[in-house]
């Protein structure tokens, strides 16, 4: 005769296949869902922000779908992690939710259900349904981001003109960790643009005294962190970018389409 121990009875009250979450499902609708990451935040690393709104979403009427097998996970998938320390306006997950098309809540729902659920710092922005497959999951189609970097050291000259004696190198060198150990690789190809922007406001506040937008390359073809332009750039300008004297800010997640051009991951889709 099998005894149901604490731990079954707690895995039998949490697993989808009980009275909340029915065997018997809908058609699975998968949407991606736009947020921010910002304040205190910035600290929380990718696992943990994925294990927060699998937490949130559970805590919401929403249906998500779960895997089969023993041990059911929620099906998600994030688009690009963002390294610890970093903030954000532009963040990406796909969710599939088990409802049959014409049954799921508005995009507007979602987001205020979720809201209800977030914490001071994180903020969903906006919802879009998108076609299920391979080929439209938000992880495979990143192809470039665009970054807002803060800093207080002093250039002891123009941004601007800096930035285009920068650019005009033919050869950017950094190094790269690697499996094998460090490796000097050139990231002028990867560097799409790179330009004088306004101190975004919060920042103004904390002293920040100039900030330069980046937009390069990014995903798991080629991907360029932007704290490695910080320390070429400090090279070429020969001033030392601190990590406790610069702010990073993620504005937005790109894919690229047949004709080359670049689309933030919330143009795709359609509204929910």
């Amino acid at each position: 005769m099998a005894v149901k121990t604490e731990e079954h009875d707690v895995r039998e009250r949490e697993s989808p296949q009980n009275e909340m979450f029915p065997a018997e499902r809908g058609i699975s609708l998968k949407v991606r869902i736009k947020f921010s990451k910002t304040g205190a935040l910035r600290y929380i690393g990718h696992l943990d922000v994925m294990r927060y709104f699998q937490k949130a979403i559970r805590r919401t009427s929403l249906a998500a779908s779960y895997s089969n097998g023993f041990s059911p996970h929620m099906i998600m998938s994030f688009a690009e992690p963002l390294g610890v320390g970093l903030t954000s306006i532009g963040e990406y997950f796909d969710l599939e939710l088990d409802y049959e098309p014409f049954a799921c809540p508005e995009g507007s729902r979602i987001a205020e259900e979720l809201n209800g659920q977030m914490a001071e710092g994180i903020r969903v922005l906006g919802i879009r349904r998108i076609e299920d497959g391979r080929k439209n999951n938000a992880m495979s189609l990143v192809a470039a981001a665009a970054y807002t970097i803060s800093f207080k050291t002093d250039l002891n000259t123009g941004t601007e003109e800096l930035l285009q004696g920068f650019l005009k190198q033919k050869e950017i060198p950094a190094e790269k960790k690697t499996k094998s150990g460090l490796k000097t690789e050139d990231i002028r190809p990867l560097i799409f643009s790179l330009e004088a922007a306004d101190v975004p406001e919060e920042e103004a506040e904390e002293g920040f005294l100039k900030s330069i937008r980046l937009f390069c390359s990014s995903g798991s073809a080629a991907n360029l962190k932007p704290d490695a332009v910080m320390k070429a750039l400090g090279e070429y300008a020969g001033v030392v970018f601190e990590p406790w004297d610069i702010r990073i800010r993620r504005d937005e997640i790109f894919a690229k389409d047949e004709k080359g051009d670049y689309i933030p991951l919330g143009d795709l889709g359609e509204s929910l």
